[in-house]
């Protein structure tokens, strides 16, 4: 006898038909015998048929409609930056800001007058500007203090210690129109780098990070309609003698290089002019190594950067340099070649001028060379200890602060305390 075999779709629908004609026994909560069992797999497989529904519509938007979300991913080269300290410029770092955060001291300029203390000025407790310098009766200081919005508000003051008249000599605010055509990122100077006196004329410069710049100039002995004046319209924030010569430098790096350049300066007439522009660092390019003040002329010497050591001799440093040539302070327009590329002695880390001996000298961390600064004759030489000399030598004192103030003659009554 065989065995009927029925398909699962006739299967529902006997069932089906089953469930039909029993549903008024359900409305009256009664089932037929023997119908239990097959409502039950019906049941079943209804709820599987719903849970299977549910899946599909949570799980369709989250894989096939809704965006991927892309996980940061990590690249080494980014990570070496971000992780290497930014190496610090040759040139350094004024701040003259009232409030010294780190330590909340300052140095407290004071006037006795009648037995009671007068307050003058604050000077940040930490900064490698001093901000003090006299001239006869007078006393001269320059503050920077930031206002609510943090623009920086330098002004210079001067008291006449024998008089007691007081002349506020500079207002940055009142001179914003000396920066409009400077090409700076920012409106106006963030600090007071310098103020000094050579031969009774007050100078003082004021600079920042990407920041206008200028040296002003004033004569003395001051009245209450002395106008301070640009030394050169270009800007320049550092007033230095370097090599018998007054220079006005400009320029300031960022990272591992920067430029910077050299003007000349006149202090009888006030009047500036270009020399040379200077490289250093990963700013590849000519350098103004030093100047010759026999020969009237500055020595400059091409140089490349690379990212490791010349030769791998750490004392040598990143640059290496590929010729040497002169300037005449004269026609600086023209170069001369004293030692051409095809000449200059391999991984040249370090060039110096020995005024002494009239010879340049070549580093390297093999032999060190001597030129000849008229010839260009170049001779291996025995000389292995550098002198460089740089035009920040005349323009940092490397005192303690306290030093500096102590050693500075206060006139009478006068008086500078740490608080």
């Amino acid at each position: 006898m065989s065995e009927s075999v029925q398909s699962p779709l006739d299967t529902m629908q006997n069932e089906n038909q089953e469930l039909s004609s029993s549903s008024s026994d359900v409305a009256q909560n009664q089932l037929p015998v023997g119908s239990s069992k097959k409502l039950g797999a019906s049941f079943v497989m209804l709820v599987v048929l719903v849970l299977l529904l549910a899946g599909v519509k949570t799980v369709w938007p989250q894989y096939f409609t809704k965006a991927p979300v892309l996980q940061p991913t990590t690249s080494p080269v980014s990570d070496a930056i971000s992780a290497t300290p930014t190496p610090a410029t040759s040139e350094p770092t004024d701040s003259t800001q009232v409030i010294d955060t780190t330590e909340g001291k300052d140095w407290v300029l004071s006037e006795s007058v009648g037995g009671q203390k007068q307050v003058l000025a604050r000077f940040p407790e930490h900064d490698s500007f001093f901000p003090l310098v006299s001239w006869q009766e007078w006393l001269f200081w320059g503050t920077d203090v930031r206002d609510d919005q943090g623009e920086s508000q330098i002004e210079i003051h001067a008291h006449n210690t024998k008089t007691n008249e007081k002349i506020t000599v500079y207002s940055l605010e009142d001179h914003l129109a000396d920066f409009e055509n400077q090409q700076s990122k920012g409106s106006r100077p963030s600090d007071l780098s310098q103020i000094r006196v050579i031969d009774n004329t007050l100078y003082f410069s004021l600079n920042g990070y990407m920041t206008p710049s200028a040296t002003y100039w004033v004569n003395l002995p001051l009245t209450k309609q002395s106008q301070p004046k640009l030394l050169d319209p270009a800007g320049g924030s550092m007033l230095t003698q370097w090599g018998g010569y007054w220079w006005l430098i400009s320029g300031f790096g960022d990272g591992c290089g920067g430029t910077s350049k050299f003007n000349l300066v006149d202090l009888q007439t006030h009047t500036t002019k270009f020399i040379a522009r200077s490289s250093y660092g990963c700013a590849e390019g000519e350098e103004v190594i030093a100047v010759d003040p026999k020969a009237k002329r500055v020595i400059v010497a091409d140089h490349i950067w690379s990212d490791s050591t010349s030769n791998n001799d750490a004392d040598f440093g990143n640059i290496t340099y590929t010729s040497v040539g002169v300037r005449s302070l004269d026609t600086p327009d023209t170069r001369m070649d004293l030692v051409s590329k095809d000449k200059m002695p391999a991984n040249v880390g370090i060039i110096e001028y020995r005024a002494e001996i009239n010879k340049i000298i070549l580093h390297s961390p093999g032999t060190d060379y001597a030129v000849d600064p008229v010839s260009g004759t170049l001779a291996q030489t025995a000389d292995k200890e550098p002198k460089v000399s740089t035009p920040q030598d005349d323009n940092y004192d490397s005192r303690p602060r306290e030093k500096q103030f102590a050693e500075f003659k206060l006139p009478a009554g006068f008086s500078v305390e740490l608080e």
